[in-house]
C-alpha cells in the first residue's frame, strides 16, 4: 500500500493568516480616515502640496458660491459645493483643465485648488483671496482679489 504526503497548510490559515486579514481590512472599515500607506497604494490622489490656507468661496458674479468636483475637471462629478464668501481650507494647487474658457483673466485660469479635507477640488474662478461682495449686474470688471498661488503649494495628481 502506498500513501501520499500531503502538505496541509490548514493550520497556519486558520491561525496566521485569517487574524491578519481580519485585523488589517477590519480595522479599516471602521476608521475615520484611510491610513497613509492605504492611499498610496490604491488611490490617485494630490501629491505635493503645502500647509493648509484659507480662500473664499466667490460672491461676485452668478452663479455665487464655488462647486466642489471629484477630480480637477469642470466634467468631473460635482460632490459639494460652498456658499458666497464661505472659507475653503485648501492645501494646495495644480494645473488641469480650464473650468471657464470664456471668463476673462484670471477666471480663465486652469488652476484648480486641493481641499485640505481631501473630499476634492474647486476651480480658481470659483474662489477669491478674500470676501467680496456682489455685482448683480454682472458686467463689473473687478472680480475680486485671486486668491493666491505660492509656488512652493504647487502640487500634482500621482
Amino acid at each position: 500500500m502506498c500513501t501520499m504526503a500531503t502538505n496541509r497548510p490548514g493550520w497556519a490559515v486558520t491561525v496566521i493568516v485569517i487574524p491578519v486579514m481580519l485585523t488589517v481590512f477590519g480595522g479599516l472599515l471602521f476608521m475615520d480616515e484611510s491610513p497613509i500607506w492605504w492611499k498610496k497604494l490604491f488611490s490617485r490622489g494630490f501629491e505635493g502640496g503645502c500647509e493648509p490656507y484659507m480662500v473664499y468661496a466667490q460672491n461676485r458674479w452668478n452663479p455665487y458660491g464655488a462647486a466642489v468636483r471629484l477630480n480637477p475637471d469642470p466634467e468631473s462629478p460635482k460632490i459639494g459645493g460652498y456658499s458666497p464668501n464661505e472659507i475653503i481650507v485648501v492645501d494646495g494647487w495644480l494645473h488641469a483643465k480650464v473650468a471657464y474658457p470664456t471668463n476673462q483673466g484670471p477666471w480663465n485660469s486652469d488652476i484648480w485648488f486641493h481641499l485640505a479635507n481631501d473630499p476634492g477640488w474647486v476651480s480658481f474662478a470659483g474662489v477669491r483671496g478674500v470676501p467680496t461682495s456682489p455685482d448683480p449686474t454682472g458686467f463689473a470688471e473687478d472680480g475680486g482679489q485671486p486668491a493666491r498661488t505660492p509656488t512652493i503649494c504647487e502640487g500634482r495628481l500621482r
